[in-house]
């Protein structure tokens, strides 16, 4: 005999879920024609789960899985270390396998959308296709020698940037608009690019509408390397080179004056904020003070973490410790944040559609069903 029960149900379609809790019998009455969705939705029993929206991972390198436990109270990016594991000794099929661990990672942590740039670009968007996660995937390009990097050096090599450009080009070429993967322009940072890579970026954005991703005054070598080669902050270089506005990504945003955050705020660029490996280094993002100026954050774990919800309680807790805001940029930003809107858009809002379009009201990431332990 057919027993009946309380089911709690979703329909799945691309303009988002739709919920109802019905009583049907058991095991009948599992289609979607109760819930009113359109043919072809997947229908899913949630009865004890939490459904909500796919999260999305802002910046990440999946290899860098490989350095997991060694780089994360040195106080700087693993290109930046000696002696631990580097990008440039992986094979195609290392980073393949590497990125397939890292995806997989941040898949089971909730993260439905992210963005992935490294070397080997195209196993990082094969890894990503496999998985089926959206992903805005990079090639990471640079042409500063990475071993003398490694070592504190900066040695241009313009062979090495038109290698990683030619890689990143060809990722644009093969990935971009195949299925959820899009493809994105990601010169690593103002410290290992040179002005002209830089440049090179920008004309590409400009004829493309691609989004541009890249690393930004994450420790005091970069600001110090700035200013001894370009005469000016990394955010100021970025700026002179007309590459601040909505169209740019930065990561961690961490060694900024008071002038640089509002130069930056006032550009509308974003913020890819990476409280998990800032915090374990004793460094902490002014997020306030750059969405006060009008700056827009996304959050990110940068591969120290796949956690995105241990990610949004660091990214907290550094709040209201009050390093969030350095005290010494409170002054220059205060008339400016009374006239400041502060942007509410979900990370999504800020992701990138087919051909790297910005897009301001994104759809829906794929469902979550969380599952009560």
């Amino acid at each position: 005999m057919a027993a009946s029960s309380a089911r709690a149900r979703a329909a799945v379609s691309s303009s988002g879920p739709s919920f109802s809790t019905v009583t049907a019998p058991m095991p009948g009455g599992s289609g979607a024609a109760g819930l009113g969705a359109p043919p072809g939705c997947a229908v899913h029993d949630a009865r004890g789960a939490l459904c909500l929206p796919g999260l999305v991972n802002s910046h990440n390198h999946s290899p860098l899985m490989a350095v997991r436990g060694m780089v994360e109270d040195r106080g700087f990016a693993p290109a930046y270390i000696p002696g631990v594991p580097q990008g440039h000794w992986l094979s195609e099929e290392e980073t393949l396998a590497l990125a397939r661990l890292g995806v997989m990672e941040m898949l089971c942590a909730g993260a439905t959308t992210i963005v992935d740039y490294y070397r080997c670009p195209g196993a990082l968007a094969q890894a990503a296709e496999e998985f089926g996660l959206r992903a805005m995937v990079g090639g990471r390009v640079m042409d500063m020698d990475s071993a003398a990097l490694a070592e504190g050096r900066f040695v241009e090599d313009r062979r090495l940037g038109e290698a990683t450009l030619g890689a990143a080009l060809e990722t644009v070429a093969r990935w971009d608009g195949r299925g959820r993967i899009s493809a994105i322009l990601a010169p690593h940072a103002p410290d290992s690019c040179s002005r002209r890579i830089f440049a090179e970026m920008r004309d590409l954005a400009a004829a493309t509408g691609r989004q541009i991703h890249t690393h930004l005054s994450q420790s005091p070598m970069e600001v110090a390397q700035l200013r001894a080669r370009e005469g000016m902050t990394p955010t100021e270089f970025l700026d002179d080179l007309g590459l601040l506005g909505p169209g740019l990504i930065a990561a961690h945003c961490i060694f900024m004056s008071g002038s640089d955050i509002a130069r930056f705020g006032r550009s509308g660029a974003v913020v890819a904020h990476a409280p998990i490996g800032n915090a374990s280094f004793g460094a902490a993002a002014p997020v306030k003070a750059l969405q006060e100026a009008g700056a827009a954050v996304t959050l990110c774990t940068d591969t120290k973490s796949a956690d995105m919800f241990e990610a949004m309680r660091m990214a907290l807790a550094a709040a209201r410790s009050g390093q969030g805001c350095p005290s010494a940029a409170r002054p220059a930003l205060r008339g400016r944040a009374r006239r400041a809107r502060r942007r509410r858009s979900g990370g999504a809002g800020w992701q990138g559609g087919a051909g790297g379009r910005l897009l301001r009201h994104g759809p829906w990431g794929s469902p979550l069903f969380w599952l009560a332990p």
